[in-house]
């Protein structure tokens, strides 16, 4: 939504130090096509694409909510769920059909106008995708029956009740339906009322495919390795004989516009109060949406966004603050967003919303802010240019244009409003559509409600009285004399470098000190420096056209830059000043401490942040440096004792060259970029590192079962954890082969079950986190409350059963095998990709050639092999389960699983003494 994606090929050239004019016109790109249709009314865009050997196949059918009716809600979303259940003549699951073949990027979507489906798949396997889509296009109704209905209904009922169990999970609904006059077409959900599931007839379902799902009613995008003459071959043969559906009534753009104001106010279990700000504007295509989504920008992108800067940085009364453009077909909408600090008074935030916005609207933007907007845009869109598909790949990009507008090339529309907007008209079109028209949802943390007193008498009823009035590249490596390594791995595809500074400290550093020390040192480096302070480092990026992050994981920290080739010689200097020089402002450092308080707060109400908060201590023990919140960001005692001073000792004691390693890959080459690196942390000083506490470890003697109370939820959320051996370990690949068939795909042993077969969930996986030590390997299974016994006794039995009476049969492994080695050939399609894989070899010291030698590595798995590595990672009798959901409705029968008491946690861990 916050973006139209588009591809740009050139920097604007930029001198160092000095401000950037804004990208002209003539840096619009051009992504070629070719456009035929079919005699059936099948529209096909083709783009070709040789740089990877994958072929991006993208569906789009003309149907979304909007086409819905009242009464009749959540059919697009439920067929797209349907579209996946098999066809007439390949009557399976389309995951596993496509897992055959290594696709990548696979999944559909629903929206308010359109429903699509997409994948990347090996150019071989072209005629393979084009068969099953083809086959779900013009032979389904058969394949849907009653009982894939009842199956579908039951998951996209459980999707919803996950997506409303999150804190603030109700918002979105409301504001559909508050946003929107009765009987408009976006006055309803995508995902639809639970009454009208209910109330979906399988006569209902084929009549709305016969109707919306024809050729007529598609556009087939197909980019990547293909020319334009296979492909109108190849679509012929396998879409030609589909028959036309019947003429469809087209919706003429209706924005709705409000006036005056409206409000709303929603109570929910959250920490912070939160404010959101919506107006009606115009639909996609038109200039006006077009300059609305660079006010946006200038209102809210950056630390010196207008907004940020008021609330977050100068008054603190928020911790977070967004505003974008959510663009639709017949009519579009500005929202905006901010969270007030904990405890804070929404109200000042909305006043400070206000008067920035009047200013806004009144002046206009500046030149500089509208220019960073038009460079930030362009810098974001330079980035899209590799992939051909997924969201906003080439593939998307033109079928996205061709169904909204019939022009393929809407992007570059768009872009170019954009690049020739001026200040005055961007604050004429704001104040035009921003002035009125405002819809305002306050959301307040539910206050804590408990019951007092033993009761009344109830035996008799009480008297009366008186009424009352109620594919990996090449890889270049080298060594600087201080220690600092350096890899280098060149990719021309677009004028981009990425690169990523590497430490072995992490989360795992913060053992035996403050918890969230790791994490709120990461935060700072970025709010200033000998030279700069925060806004100044926020600027000097936006004018670079680069991106700067920081963070931590369990094993390692890193700061990470995406700079423009163009740039890179002045984004390397910024980026060696904030890893070098940073000063851990004091003002700045109680800003982000709050802020990170406030995150811990918020995770100590989401479900699934409370389970991983509370998990690695009961796996790992005490004194084990994995033993900290999974999610990095501490405990409140521990964030709240820390003083900048230790920040900046933590700094002093990991950030050492001898313990980093530089990853870089992009536009570059190792001969280019050493002597830049050279002259920039040369002088860097090595030292002593502390160790880390990583050795092995083992859970209790006995499977142990622990609960977290949170009233009031809707689902429960199932962890059950073991501890398996480090990454680097001689099982590693055995191991992942035995969790891709019990946990780590869709089609796998867990989800089939719970999902697809019980439809008590929305999704069930097992994860294996990459660790240098002893990895948490743990299910993650959020289920309808009412079912939550039964479903932790599903998954009792599917841990014991892979490792006991029923253990990996050979099709299972051949399925995993293709798995894990046919998508390789789109895994590393961008930069960023390449970055990550280098990164994992760094951070858990695997061999130069793992990737090399990782299919082979895999194609040798036997099933003995792999059922020994299963087998030494789970002991089912010391499973540690961790369940999170409604004490009052699940206790009693989690006591009656037999493993052994249930034994009650508070959010932080801590025993909590039975009533």
């Amino acid at each position: 939504m916050r973006k139209v994606l588009a591809m740009i090929t050139a920097a604007a050239a930029l001198a160092a130090g000095s401000a950037a004019a804004a990208p002209s016109l003539a840096t619009i790109p051009d992504v070629p096509y070719e456009k035929f249709t079919l005699p059936n009314g099948l529209t096909v865009l083709v783009h070709e694409d040789p740089k990877a050997p994958i072929v991006a196949v993208n569906v789009w059918y003309h149907v979304g909510s909007k086409n819905e009716k009242t009464g009749k809600t959540g059919f697009a979303h439920l067929f797209e769920h349907l579209m996946f259940n098999g066809s007439e003549n390949f009557d399976d699951d389309y995951f596993k059909a496509m897992e055959k073949v290594g696709a990548t990027d696979l999944n559909g979507t629903t929206n308010v106008d359109r429903t699509n489906y997409f994948q990347n798949v090996p150019k071989s396997a072209l005629d393979y995708a084009l068969f099953l889509e083809s086959d779900r296009m013009g032979h389904l109704v058969k394949a849907i029956d009653q009982a894939k209905l009842d199956e579908q209904r039951g998951v996209v009922q459980n999707e919803k009740r996950q997506g409303e169990n999150q804190p603030y999970g109700k918002v979105w609904t409301l504001l559909t339906e508050h946003t929107y006059p009765a009987g408009h077409p976006y006055s309803w959900s995508v995902i639809g009322s639970m009454e009208d599931l209910d109330a979906a007839s399988l006569e209902d379902v084929h009549e709305w495919f016969r109707t919306y799902y024809g050729p007529n009613n598609a556009v087939l995008s197909i980019a990547g390795d293909v020319t334009v003459a296979e492909v109108k071959e190849k679509v012929a043969r396998w879409f030609g004989h589909i028959p036309p559906g019947p003429p469809i009534g087209k919706h003429q753009a209706w924005v709705a516009k409000m006036t005056g104001e409206k409000r709303a106010r929603l109570e929910d279990r959250v920490p912070q109060a939160r404010l959101h700000m919506v107006w009606n504007v115009p639909q996609l295509g038109t200039p006006e949406l077009d300059l609305l989504d660079l006010a946006t920008s200038v209102l809210a992108e950056g630390k010196s966004s207008r907004f940020y800067k008021r609330l977050v940085y100068d008054d603190q009364i928020a911790t977070d603050v967004a505003a974008f453009a959510y663009g639709k077909e017949i009519g579009s909408q500005i929202i905006v967003q901010a969270t007030a600090r904990p405890g804070g008074d929404l109200a000042a935030v909305e006043r400070a919303l206000r008067e920035e916005l009047d200013r806004f609207l009144a002046a206009g933007p500046t030149e500089e802010e509208l220019d960073r907007a038009k460079t930030s845009a362009y810098a974001q869109r330079v980035r899209g240019i590799e992939r051909i598909g997924g969201f906003g790949g080439k593939s998307d990009v033109l079928a996205n244009g061709y169904v909204y507008t019939g022009d393929p090339h809407l992007y570059k529309k768009s872009l170019a409003n954009q690049l020739g907007a001026t200040p005055a008209a961007v604050r004429e079109t704001a104040a035009a559509w921003l002035s009125d028209g405002l819809y305002l949802l306050e959301v307040h943390p539910f206050p804590e409600l408990a019951a007092a007193g033993q009761g009344e008498d109830r035996s008799r009823l009480p008297e009366t009285g008186t009424p009352p009035a109620p594919g990996f590249p090449a890889v270049e490596r080298a060594t600087l004399a201080n220690g600092l390594k350096l890899l280098v791995a060149e990719r021309k595809g677009v004028p981009v470098v990425e690169l990523n500074l590497l430490l072995d400290a992490g989360y795992a550093a913060d053992a035996g000190g403050k918890l969230g020390t790791a994490a709120l040192t990461q935060a700072m480096l970025d709010e200033g420096t000998k030279r700069r302070n925060a806004l100044e480092i926020s600027d000097e990026l936006d004018r670079l056209g680069a991106s700067l992050g920081t963070g931590a994981s369990l094993d390692s920290s890193f700061v990470s830059l995406s700079a423009l080739k163009e740039t890179l010689d002045a984004s390397l200097a910024l980026f060696a000043e904030v890893v070098l020089e940073p000063t851990f402002p004091e003002a700045d450092f109680e800003r982000l401490r709050k802020q990170q308080l406030a995150a811990i707060q918020r995770e100590k109400v989401n479900p699934n942040a409370m389970g991983l908060r509370v998990l690695p201590a009961l796996l790992y023990g005490a004194g084990h440096a994995y033993a900290v919140p999974f999610t990095g960001s501490g405990t409140e005692a521990g964030v709240a004792a820390l003083g900048r001073d230790e920040l900046a000792a933590h700094h002093a004691t990991w950030f050492k060259p001898n313990n980093a390693t530089l990853v870089v890959v992009g536009d570059t080459t190792l001969a280019e970029i050493q002597p830049k690196i050279e002259k920039l942390f040369g002088a860097w000083q090595a030292g002593e590192v502390p160790a880390k506490n990583v050795a092995p470890a083992a859970t209790g003697a006995r499977a142990e079962l622990f609960l977290i109370d949170r009233p009031g939820s809707q689902q429960s959320v199932i962890f059950a954890g073991v501890l398996a051996p480090p990454k680097n370990s001689p099982e590693d690949t055995a191991l992942q082969a035995f969790n891709y068939a019990l946990g780590g795909t869709f089609t796998s042993r867990l989800n089939m079950n719970l999902r697809e077969e019980k439809h008590w969930s929305y999704g069930a996986r097992m994860v294996m986190p990459d660790a240098r030590g002893p990895r948490p390997y743990f299910v993650m299974a959020p289920v309808q409350g009412d079912k939550t016994k039964e479903a932790v006794a599903e998954v009792v039995k599917e841990l014991s059963e892979i490792v006991g009476t029923r253990p990996l049969a050979a099709d299972e492994l051949a399925k995993a095998k293709d798995g894990l080695t046919l998508t390789l050939p789109g895994r590393w399609e961008t930069n960023r990709a390449v970055a990550a894989s280098l990164a994992q070899m760094v951070q858990f010291d695997l061999p130069e050639d793992y990737f090399a030698t990782y299919p082979a590595a895999v194609a040798a798995l036997e099933l003995a092999g792999v059922d020994a590595a299963g087998k030494g990672a789970i002991d089912p009798a010391r499973v540690v389960y961790v369940v999170v959901g409604d004490r009052a409705k699940i206790g009693a029968g989690l006591a009656e699983l037999g493993l052994g008491a249930v034994r009650l946690l508070d959010a932080d861990g801590n025993p909590v003494a039975a009533d």
